[in-house]
């Protein structure tokens, strides 16, 4: 038989950081009020109860009783079709017979499901006649129920009239009572058709917020399965909601397995999800699991004013609730909850968490079946948390209010078949996901590009939906690079820097600038970026020009020149940051420094000529071109050393073959002033005797116009000079004669040689041997001693003369 309940809850939520304040009173209004309180809770009392019993007076007063002897014994039966939540016990009792007899009255009929096991639409063979004994009306349909309910409210009404209560603690009570009533009598009606259970939460304006409705039908049944479906219309959080459901439950005698599916809509800001759930019930103990998956993505979310987009979270819960089985009346409950996504809303819209989770516990307390105190706290991650307490009032319409009132009861009501229809646990409402919506819109022109000194602008599209409060611009580059951005209003303007000339021009003139725009409300665009390009100034060759400080310069390796390059565009505009090179022609020994850039469109240059005279062009280029319309030209001549003031000397008179030779040279002008840096002409001006070959010559300049060399003596002879011959000289300027000797300190073997070779062994006959001595320049050494020593053989010298002088051509002899 299903379960016919009704329940309504008044709860009360108390949140961290919150006051409530109850201590609002109309004064003056206090008996009016309570008057009008009065007569509403009358009206809601009497009005309900009154139009639900009407259905059920009217049928009982159809049937006339009918004698059980009679109609078991002549037999005379109609058919009658059970309706919802009869059955073969409940349609006895309604006769006035026993099952016994009924299952005899039907022990011809065929059911599906057993006699036992009959259900709504199923047919039965009743008595035709009345019994005496009256068909008992449903308790909560009796007139002697109705009359004590209206005496009940009257007592109710008297002491809300006694009592002394602000205005606001009047209407609560109005309210509760209403709710109650109306709550009451729906369920009682829907009961007919399966479980069914309605709150009606009314606020302080009496409307219908928060209300919920649920209905649990079962479109199969037998005594092992339970094929249902669960409905439920609620309004949570500001919005209305429906959940649809099937499930399928299989029961033992000691425990139930079950399976459901859920489809969750939001009716407000059309969300939806489905849930998949399992249960798992013994007696005093409930266990259940359920799982929660979107369906549908973004949608704007007005209750956060659209700043935001809202779309169902993912998530699963694990739920248990049990009771003592000594002690049933008191009970726990235990529910852990898991969420994902970035900015849920678990606890509130405006508490939002990353993967939220909550533990909730409670107890539960039923001192008898119309009544249950609960309380519930929930801890949630940083601190979240709320505290739940309720009270709830369950009743059942088929039972006599002394069964409701009786503690004895309440054992029958945590049993698995005293549970067999209870509604699914899970969480109904959607809990929502939220992200914040694209509030400022920024776009930038990308790229940004122009001349060197142009102003840009640099926003190209700015949507918001609330006034602009700033930029945030980031641009260190830029203005490192000379560049300037300047916010004006909705719009920025960046001042392009100088054109930089590298060897990688596209990298080193672009800068990147990025922008974040910011509302009154502190609501961001993204960082958007664009690219600053500054373009090659375009440099007019025929509008530039080039020169130099002089016309001439002297070869003398140390005279400059200043070059200066006027760089101008088309329109005569100076052309700063340029990265010159110099193409030069003509005499190659100069020195150029780097070109310099004076940031008024000149740039300058020093020219350092080298020893070379002759005509030199110069030309500035940028990137390989030419950049000016002619070259410079700047002639080098030669500096002219005079004959007549110059000198050329040298340290002595004589030299030894292999003693260093000195040479001095003084080149003057013909103003008697020194003449320098003419070191590289000297290796070819002076010429000396008699010197040692093919040595390179070091000359330096110790002083302004005077050079010093030094040579090596190498052959001998007398008469010997030192010429200077410079190029612009018609004769050679040569020094006094000196004399190179043969160098006795070198000397050495030059040859070695004999004569009569191959005479008779006798003692008599002898070899004639010769020795040349030269020194390290191969000049003889005259009167040498040359000392002559056999160092094997049987060879002696004749008389025992073993030491020779040279003569004047360095030759000594040995008789052996």
């Amino acid at each position: 038989m299903l379960a016919r309940s009704g329940k309504v809850s008044m709860a009360t939520k108390k949140r961290s950081g919150e006051e409530i304040n109850d201590r609002q009173i109309l004064c003056g209004m206090g008996i009016k009020l309570r008057r009008l309180t009065a007569g509403i809770c009358l009206i809601t009392q009497l009005a309900f109860p009154m139009a639900v019993a009407a259905q059920g007076v009217v049928n009982a007063a159809t049937q006339q009783p009918v004698p059980a002897q009679i109609a078991i014994a002549n037999a005379n039966t109609v058919p009658y079709t059970l309706g919802a939540l009869e059955s073969a016990q409940s349609v006895a009792e309604r006769f006035g017979i026993s099952v016994a007899e009924l299952r005899k009255l039907n022990q011809f009929r065929t059911f599906a499901r057993g006699f036992d096991n009959v259900r709504q639409g199923d047919e039965l063979d009743v008595p035709a006649q009345v019994s005496e004994k009256k068909l008992t009306p449903p308790p909560g349909n009796s007139s002697d129920n109705l009359e004590q309910q209206i005496a009940s409210t009257s007592q109710q009404i008297g002491s809300l009239l006694a009592e002394d209560m602000n205005s606001e603690q009047a209407a609560n009570m109005a309210r509760g009572w209403a709710s109650s009533q109306a709550s009451g009598a729906m369920t009682d009606w829907l009961s007919r058709f399966g479980t069914a259970r309605i709150t009606l939460g009314v606020d302080e304006d009496f409307s219908l917020k928060n209300s919920q409705f649920d209905f649990l039908h079962p479109w199969y049944k037998t005594p092992d399965n339970l094929f249902f479906s669960q409905h439920t219309l609620h309004r949570t959080d500001e919005r209305t909601q429906i959940n649809n459901g099937l499930g399928w439950r299989h029961f033992t005698p000691t425990w139930m397995s079950g399976i459901n599916f859920f489809f969750d809509h939001d009716l407000s800001r059309y969300h939806s999800r489905a849930g998949i759930g399992a249960e798992y019930w013994r007696d005093y103990l409930k266990l259940s699991s359920n799982g929660y998956l979107r369906l549908t993505n973004w949608r704007s979310a007005p209750e956060l004013d659209n700043d935001y987009e809202a779309r169902p979270a993912n998530g699963w819960d694990v739920r248990a609730e049990s009771w003592l089985p000594a002690w049933p009346h008191l009970g726990g409950k235990l529910v852990y909850e898991q969420y994902y996504g970035d900015e849920v809303a678990l606890f509130d819209k405006d508490d939002r968490q990353s993967n939220p989770h909550a533990i909730t516990a409670g107890l539960n307390y039923t001192p008898f079946p119309l009544m249950t105190f609960s309380a519930e706290q929930r801890q949630g991650k940083q601190g979240e948390n709320d505290t739940r307490f309720a009270v709830d009032f369950t009743w059942q319409p088929g039972s006599a209010m002394q069964k409701q009132l009786d503690p004895n009861e309440v054992a029958a009501r945590r049993s698995l078949a005293g549970s067999r229809y209870d509604l699914v646990d899970r969480n109904n409402n959607i809990v929502l996901e939220y992200r914040k919506k694209e509030l400022v819109r920024l776009t930038l022109t990308d790229p940004v590009t122009g001349k060197s000194g142009e102003v840009k602008s640099l926003v190209s599209s700015l949507q918001t939906k609330y006034a602009l409060k700033g930029y945030n611009v980031e641009a260190t580059a830029l203005e490192a690079a000379g560049g300037k951005v300047v916010t004006t209003g909705k719009d920025i303007l960046v001042t392009l820097p100088a054109y930089r000339f590298t060897s990688t021009p596209e990298t080193d003139n672009t800068w990147p600038i990025e922008v974040t725009a910011e509302d009154v409300k502190g609501n961001f665009s993204n960082r958007e970026q664009s690219m600053v390009v500054v373009q090659a100034p375009t440099l007019s060759q025929k509008d530039s020009s080039v020169s130099l400080s002089t016309q001439t310069l002297n070869a003398d390796s140390h005279s400059t020149a200043t070059l200066t390059f006027i760089a101008h565009d088309a329109a005569g505009n100076p052309v700063v940051g340029l990265v010159l090179s110099t193409r030069h022609e003509g005499v190659q020994d100069i020195t150029l420094s780097d070109w310099k850039d004076n940031g008024d469109g000149s740039y300058t240059q020093v020219l350092t000529t080298g020893a070379m005279s002759g005509t030199l062009t110069l030309m500035p280029q940028l990137n390989g071109v030419d950049a000016a319309k002619a070259p410079a030209v700047v002639n080098i001549i030669s500096v002219s050393s005079s004959r007549t003031h110059s000198s050329n000397k040298i340290d002595k008179d004589s030299y030894l073959s292999g003693n260093p030779i000195e040479v001095t040279v003084e080149l003057r002008d013909e103003n008697d002033k020194p003449v320098k840096e003419q070191k590289q002409q000297l290796n070819t001006a002076v010429s000396i005797d008699n010197v040692k070959p093919g040595v390179t010559t070091d000359w330096k300049e110790t002083a302004d116009g005077v050079y010093k060399a030094t040579y090596t003596a190498y052959t001998r002879g007398s008469g010997l000079t030192t010429k200077l011959l410079m190029q612009n000289w018609n004769e050679d300027l040569h020094t006094a004669g000196f004399i190179i000797d043969a160098n006795p300190q070198s000397a050495k073997i030059a040859t070695l040689s004999a004569s009569n070779n191959g005479v008779l062994a006798n003692e008599n006959a002898a070899n004639t041997v010769s020795v040349n001595v030269a020194d390290e320049g191969s000049n003889p050494i005259n009167d040498h001693t040359v000392t002559f020593a056999v160092l094997s053989g049987s060879a002696t010298c004749f008389n025992n003369q073993n030491t020779a002088k040279t003569d004047v051509n360095g030759l000594a002899t040995f008789d052996l």
